[in-house]
């Protein structure tokens, strides 16, 4: 069995905190404690024996951060998101297209959680070598120049606007990638910049779902349609997800 700590308030605690709470556990490095407080999102640490998440509980209460122990087998799982490119917005729903275009709606009333953000992806991509020209024994060459082209994989660092809906009803994750999403739902609104319609679509399914939860990236955008909040890896975007579905169920308990 192991054990996750996590936190009980939304305000994420500060990098400095985290690490010296962390350095009470033994079996933990500066370098586990600086790579485990960059995806730090509400869950602040998983994989625990009970003693060691109970130390770090203590730890982080010395540091002024209110903490939980549970069981990790406890915590909400969000399974496999059902992607959608387009949809259909009513004043009774929200319709992600299926595969062939065609909108299935979805009451506003179903809609738990509105999560949005800039994710940091490392993904491995064919990138075009540069080119080299050829030369003959050595000799200056004359005439037109060969160049020869190679192509190879390589990890590739990006960012991409990514917006999650959660609702009370199986299937209940959808996501659209901002990049790639067509948003003609914004009837006249919809700019031809596709990075100003992201925020605006945002906005619109936070307006129309008032008693879903948000995530900090769907909040700054709220607060701000001109800033959207970076995560720094898919991880700590869907683990806010998962601590925030965990405190809606202690919230209902």
């Amino acid at each position: 069995m192991s054990f996750a700590v996590v936190q009980k308030s939304f305000e994420p605690p500060t990098a400095e905190q985290l690490r010296r709470a962390f350095r009470r556990i033994a079996s933990l490095t500066d370098f586990d404690a600086g790579r485990l407080t960059e995806d730090a999102y509400g869950i602040l640490a998983e994989r625990l024996t009970r003693d060691e998440a109970w130390t770090l509980h203590t730890a982080l209460a010395d540091e002024g951060i209110d903490t939980a122990v549970v069981d990790a087998a406890t915590l909400p799982e969000l399974g496999t998101a059902k992607r959608f490119d387009r949809c259909e917005i009513t004043r009774k729903s929200f319709g992600p297209a299926d595969a062939l275009g065609r909108p299935q709606p979805i009451g506003w009333d179903h809609v738990v959680l509105v999560a949005a953000g800039r994710v940091s992806l490392r993904e491995r991509r064919t990138v075009r070598g540069v080119g080299l020209a050829i030369k003959h024994g050595g000799r200056r060459q004359v005439g037109p120049r060969v160049v020869l082209t190679n192509t190879v994989r390589r990890e590739v660092e990006h960012t991409t606007p990514v917006l999650d809906i959660l609702i009370d009803i199986d299937p209940w994750r959808y996501q659209a990638n901002g990049d790639e999403f067509r948003y003609t739902c914004l009837g006249e609104r919809m700019q031809r910049d596709r990075a100003a319609n992201f925020p605006l679509l945002v906005k619109e399914m936070m307006a129309r779902s008032p008693a879903a939860w948000a995530n900090l990236g769907a909040k700054a955008i709220a607060n701000d349609a001109s800033k959207t909040y970076l995560y720094p890896s898919r991880h700590a975007f869907e683990e806010e997800m998962i601590w925030l579905l965990w405190r809606q169920g202690e919230a209902h308990s």
